[in-house]
């Protein structure tokens, strides 16, 4: 109708609709751009976002206008903002665990060729399986490490048949030497110089029998010649090894002291090789224990495994040393020159065949203590 003019707010204001006549004649345009506006509420003048229209009906011109106020509009762009960051922060999780899962599958076969490397202890228990994988750099990695520890099996098992072999055949002539030795100081003609000589001669070729025993036990033990099919109380075994050692002790006035209580049986082990692993250990404590010292063998749980610790007051070993010590023909500065390191060296086969893990702990001139965990 003629002069038609509404103006429809909502409930709170926020939103507005108008419509309004208008005259051509006075700046008429139809499309007027959108533009801020301040309208005045029953309450309060508000400012505004409006959209304007012109349209022509019954021949008479009106303006719509549709408008929504500022606060809104920036609620909503706030709304938009959150949503938009939101979202952002998900998509880039989702991003981020893609490109980590794709990263670990690319890199799986490097990680089985490092987790083959690290589970070595003994070149002849290498897995020589090879790596699946699709790219060529892992796979020729994985080719050239199987290669490589081939070699070294090959090499370490050349190293151990030599010792073995040499060790076996040197044991024949010097006990001829021995008989020898012994024949002609027996002899009544051989002058007392000589005869001298000839025990100093015995003592060496004792020195180089002990020597030769010990590297053929130790490539017997590596080799897996001696079969597990014992069964042992651990703390029985300690009291033989005791036993055993009362002459050494009371030589140098030793005391030993026994506190194992648990009766831990180990089975499938060699009751004879852990007796000398035990014994070595012992004969240590007291070959580098000071006059008048103490031995103590004792029993705990280490991570609920039964372990036995040889703890004694002797001279120690130096920190730089400890990594050292099971190494055969390493000398040691505070130890007896005369030792070649052989007996530590048959410890660590002996509990490596036995799944033994030992830690030591030491203090120059307080002494040391040797534990023994048993894992298997």
């Amino acid at each position: 109708p003629e002069g038609f003019s509404q103006q429809i707010y909502d409930d709170d204001f926020t939103n507005f609709l108008s419509v309004v006549p208008v005259d051509k004649g006075l700046g008429y345009t139809e499309n007027i751009p959108p533009g801020n506006t301040q309208r005045k509420s029953e309450t309060d003048i508000k400012d505004y976002r409006v959209l304007s229209q012109q349209v022509n009906i019954d021949g008479r011109s009106y303006q719509i206008e549709v408008g929504q106020s500022l606060d809104a509009i920036q609620r909503l762009e706030q709304t938009i903002n959150k949503f938009a960051i939101y979202l952002m922060l998900i998509i880039s999780m989702i991003v981020l665990a893609i490109d980590i899962g794709f990263t670990r599958m690319i890199l799986h076969p490097l990680e089985n060729i490092i987790a083959k490397l690290k589970s070595v202890k003994k070149p002849e228990n290498f897995d020589f399986s090879e790596v699946k994988t699709t790219t060529g750099e892992f796979r020729y990695l994985d080719e050239s490490v199987n290669q490589m520890m081939r070699q070294i099996n090959e090499a370490f098992l050349k190293e151990k048949e030599f010792v073995g072999t040499a060790s076996h055949e040197m044991l024949t002539p010097i006990a001829v030497l021995n008989s020898r030795f012994e024949n002609m100081i027996a002899d009544q003609e051989t002058p007392e110089p000589i005869s001298e000589k000839l025990v100093d001669s015995q003592g060496v070729l004792l020195r180089l029998n002990k020597i030769i025993k010990s590297l053929l036990l130790i490539s017997k033990v590596e080799y897996n010649y001696y079969v597990k099919e014992d069964s042992v109380n651990i703390r029985d075994l300690l009291e033989e090894v005791l036993s055993y050692s009362e002459d050494r002790m009371e030589t140098r006035n030793i005391s030993a002291k026994l506190e194992v209580v648990s009766d831990y049986v180990m089975s499938h082990c060699n009751k004879s090789l852990l007796f000398t692993m035990f014994a070595n250990l012992v004969g240590n404590a007291i070959k580098y224990n000071k006059e008048n010292g103490e031995i103590t063998i004792s029993s705990k749980l280490v991570d609920r495994h039964f372990a036995v610790s040889i703890a004694d007051t002797g001279v120690g070993i130096a920190p730089q040393e400890i990594d050292y010590i099971f190494e055969g023909f390493r000398k040691l500065k505070n130890h007896n020159n005369e030792s070649n390191r052989l007996g530590l060296h048959i410890v660590k086969s002996i509990a490596n065949m036995h799944q033994i893990e030992i830690v030591v702990q030491s203090e120059l001139d307080k002494g040391s203590v040797f534990t023994l965990i048993f894992k298997s």
